[in-house]
C-alpha cells in the first residue's frame, strides 16, 4: 500500500506503527520503505503488511500518523518480472534468456550505476531489443502492452490474434450479392 500526505516530522517507524495499530497486527509484520518527498513537499511511503491489516486501514480511508491525516491507497499487484533479463512473465530462477541485463540501470539501460540517482534520458533496453519505442524507463506502464494469458499470467508479447475468422462484410448486400446470414457460435 502507499501512504501519502506525510509531513517531515513523521518517520517510517511512525507510519509502520500506525498501520500496525489500526490494522491489528504485530509491528514486525509491517515493512515500510523510505519516505520520499513528492513535488509538493509532502512525504510518500510504500509499505507491505498482511492483507487483513490493509483492509482494516483502508476502511477508514485515511490514517492518523502523528499530527497528519494521511491518504491510504492499496496498490495493484505487480506482474512477475525477471531481474536478470528484465522481461515480464517469469522469475530469475526460470530465466532462459541469453542476455543478462542485471547490472544495468532501469532508467537509461547503461551499466555502472543504478536508477535511483540517474538523470540520463530514459531508455528501455527490452523494448529497444524488440524493435518497439524505447523512450521510457524499463518496466514502466509504457514499457510493455501486457495481455492476459491462460491462467491469468501476465506476458509482454503484445495483443493476441483472434481465434475466430472475421465476419463477412455487409457490403455484399449493397453490391447485389447474397444476403448475409448471421454467424452463430456453437
Amino acid at each position: 500500500m502507499r501512504i501519502t500526505g506525510l509531513d517531515d516530522s513523521v518517520s517510517k517507524g511512525d507510519v509502520a506503527g500506525a498501520v500496525a495499530k489500526v490494522g491489528g497486527c504485530p509491528p514486525e509484520q509491517v515493512l515500510a520503505g523510505e519516505i520520499r518527498q513528492d513535488a509538493g513537499g509532502l512525504g510518500t511511503v510504500w509499505l507491505r503488511c498482511p492483507v487483513a491489516a490493509a483492509k482494516k486501514v483502508l476502511e477508514g480511508g485515511r490514517l492518523l500518523v502523528g499530527w497528519v491525516s494521511a491518504q491510504v491507497k492499496v496498490l495493484d499487484e505487480r506482474p512477475q518480472r525477471c531481474y536478470r533479463c528484465l522481461e515480464f512473465g517469469h522469475m530469475r530462477a526460470l530465466c532462459t534468456a541469453e542476455i543478462d541485463r542485471s547490472d544495468t540501470c532501469y532508467r537509461c539501460s547503461q551499466t555502472g550505476h543504478k536508477a535511483r540517482g540517474c538523470t540520463a534520458v530514459p531508455h528501455c533496453s527490452v523494448c529497444a531489443a524488440a524493435g518497439r519505442v524505447a523512450n521510457h524507463r524499463g518496466g514502466s506502464s509504457a514499457c510493455i502492452k501486457r495481455s492476459k494469458k491462460r491462467g491469468g499470467r501476465m506476458t509482454g508479447d503484445g495483443p493476441r490474434v483472434p481465434s475466430q475468422p472475421a465476419r463477412p462484410s455487409t457490403n455484399a448486400q449493397a453490391r447485389g450479392g447474397a444476403k448475409e446470414v448471421p454467424m452463430t457460435e456453437g
